[in-house]
């Protein structure tokens, strides 16, 4: 059973003769060895020097196989022979330069067409690439010679006048005359698709960000205006001002971001704005800014910038004014208030535009009384022009006009029928219903 492979080999595939495989090989004493391999190793002593010589036995590998034949060409080519040497073109005699005005014109003559004589021309196939590789390039078309200085024998004209202009000839077959223009390949662009794509990605993802934001606070408007307007509610009757106006500024904020417009939201936005303003009043009268401005025009102070930041920036100020509309001086705003404080040389301007006075029926010819609070945005002093006339700013888009004659008096300011007056008819334009 061992040697079931080899048998199993012999039944079904016929034994391959074996090769021949001769050595053949010189002793260093130089006798001659020769003879065939056997399937084992061999060692043969050698009878001169008696050296033993290992001989391989025959090369289980196969004899490698001769080289195929190139194959032949393909059908429709035909052999190539090589292009004649190019002659060169004979050297022409140097000629000696001629000045501009020496200079003819010199005739072009193209050579005649070449027009096909016999059938094989006719019917000739065009030359392939590998052709016209092996063919070598064109033979470029030699210029013509250069005429020799001095007038023609043949010429009409007499000795001294110049030749007229010989135009160049055109021969039939020359294409470039209905060349077509050559076309200006467009440049790369910045505008590309994928810069769209990434254009509008940015955008929605834009707006979506917005949107979702906006209803976020929409959310924690709602959330959070009942709970802040019981909570000032009770801080106001506790009396404790300073924390209804924190708690007022939350309201406020919440009913203008919602746009509720209905009388309980109006009258609550009313509300907060007046306790707000309550709570944030300035402390001191506006005639101190006036004399700062007067002392520093003068020369003996220069600390006007610090008193109004800390005693009457974004603080706020109610006022009790006659307004009418103005035209021409922009630096005194669109509406003027009857408010003019005067110190030593240096008049003070009081300059602010609030969006309820759109609603008032104002005219030039009939002034109104207009009773509103506004925090203070800045103090700015004059120009070269009118150097003794500053302007004193009012965040105008943060006021509000007063409507409750409580909170008024609660000011100090008198509170009559005819302010009762102003004050209703400024909560009917507002839609406020006051108590």
């Amino acid at each position: 059973m061992a040697d079931w492979l080899r048998t199993a080999k012999r039944l079904f595939r016929a034994q391959p003769q074996p090769r021949e495989q001769n050595y053949d090989f010189d002793c260093p004493c130089g006798q001659h060895f020769t003879g065939p391999r056997l399937t084992l190793p061999q060692a043969l002593p050698c009878p001169e020097c008696g050296r033993t010589h290992f001989i391989l036995p025959l090369s289980p590998y196969p004899v490698p196989q001769p080289l195929k034949a190139p194959r032949p060409p393909l059908l429709g080519r035909r052999p190539t022979s090589p292009a004649p040497p190019a002659t060169p073109a004979p050297r022409e005699a140097p000629t000696r330069r001629r000045s501009p005005r020496e200079e003819e014109p010199t005739p072009v003559e193209f050579p005649p067409e070449e027009t096909a004589t016999s059938d094989t021309a006719k019917h000739r196939q065009p030359e392939t690439p590998r052709e016209r590789s092996a063919a070598g390039p064109p033979p470029q078309p030699r210029s013509p010679p250069l005429p020799l200085r001095g007038p023609s024998p043949s010429a009409p004209h007499a000795a001294g006048a110049s030749p007229p202009p010989v135009k160049p000839v055109r021969a039939s077959g020359d294409q470039t005359a209905h060349r077509p223009p050559p076309t200006r390949r467009p440049g790369p662009t910045w505008w590309t698709p994928v810069r769209k794509a990434m254009v509008a990605t940015i955008v929605t993802l834009s707006v979506c960000g917005w949107w979702f934001q906006r209803a976020h606070r929409r959310s924690v408007a709602e959330q959070t205006l009942g709970p802040r307007a019981r909570q000032a509610a009770e801080a106001l009757s506790r009396g404790d001002l300073e924390e209804a106006a924190n708690c007022y500024v939350d309201v406020v904020e919440a009913i203008e971001l919602l746009n509720r417009k209905e009388p309980r939201s109006l009258q609550l936005r009313q509300i907060g704005r007046e306790t707000i303003a309550r709570a944030r009043l300035c402390s001191s009268p506006l005639q101190t800014l006036a004399e700062e401005a007067s002392a520093f025009s003068r020369g003996t102070s220069t600390s006007w910038k610090e008193t109004f930041r800390s005693q009457f920036q974004d603080h706020w100020v109610v006022l009790d004014l006659t307004v009418e509309p103005r035209t021409g001086d922009s630096r005194r705003g669109r509406y003027g208030l009857d408010c003019l404080l005067t110190a030593e040389g240096v008049e003070l301007l009081l300059v602010g535009e609030l969006p309820e006075f759109e609603r008032l029926p104002l005219s030039a010819e009939t002034p109104r009384r207009v009773i509103f609070a506004a925090p203070l945005a800045g103090l700015q002093p004059g120009d070269a022009s009118h150097p003794g006339q500053w302007t004193l700013k009012l965040a105008g888009r943060q006021g509000f006009l007063w409507t409750t004659p409580e909170t008024l008096a609660e000011l100090g300011f008198p509170v009559d029928d005819e302010t009762r007056a102003v004050l209703q008819s400024q909560a009917a334009l507002l839609g406020v219903v006051t108590p």
